[in-house]
This record gives C-alpha cells, structure tokens and sequence, in this order.
C-alpha cells in the first residue's frame, strides 16, 4: 500500500457501485420505455426501444474488459464510469417524471 489513494485498488464499495450503478441504468431505462410510448431511448448504439438484453450487450461490449483488467485497475479507474453511469440514471428518471406527464 502507498501513500498515494491513487494507487490503491478498487475497493469492493467501488465495485458494488459499478454494478448498481449499471444495473440502475437498465432497469431506469426499461422502466421508462415499458410504461410511455413516448419515451426512446437515446444511445446512438441501441435501438430506440431496446430490450434488456441488447442493453446488457453493450454493457458488456463497452464496460466488459474492466473486470478481466481487474488486477491492474486503481482506485479512481472506476470514478468517471460510475459518475457517468449515476447521472445516466439520474436523466433516466427525470424522463420517466416527465414522461408521466406528457405521454
């Protein structure tokens, strides 16, 4: 260990973050597309209505290779796809609030 938190690995808070945060992320935006019509999801990547698994798909293909780089990962690695994927979720619901009201 050093003194630099920099270098430290991931912790298993960190990691059970990126999990939840992933997992918030699909069920935000299946939620949204499930009850409103109007609601499409806006990832250039999937399609305007995808299902769970084609979300779990490109989870996998975009965010798949940090778990077999475990070992080499530092703490702050997960930072910035944590940060992204919690304000993802956090417009997740903001659309699914104002969809209830549009749609």
């Amino acid at each position: 260990m050093t003194f630099l938190p920099w270098h430290e690995k991931p912790t298993k808070v960190e990691w059970s973050l990126f999990v939840t945060t992933q997992a918030l992320d699909i069920w935000s935006t299946r939620k949204g597309l499930r009850y409103y019509p109007c609601v499409k999801e806006s990832n250039p990547f999937l399609p305007k209505n995808p299902t769970t698994k084609d979300m779990l798909e490109l989870k996998l293909l975009t965010l798949g290779w940090l778990w077999p780089t475990r070992d080499y990962l530092k703490k702050y690695d997960l930072v910035p796809v944590n940060t992204i994927t919690g304000i993802a979720v956090i417009n997740n619901l903001m659309v699914y609030e104002r969809a209830k009201k549009k749609c």
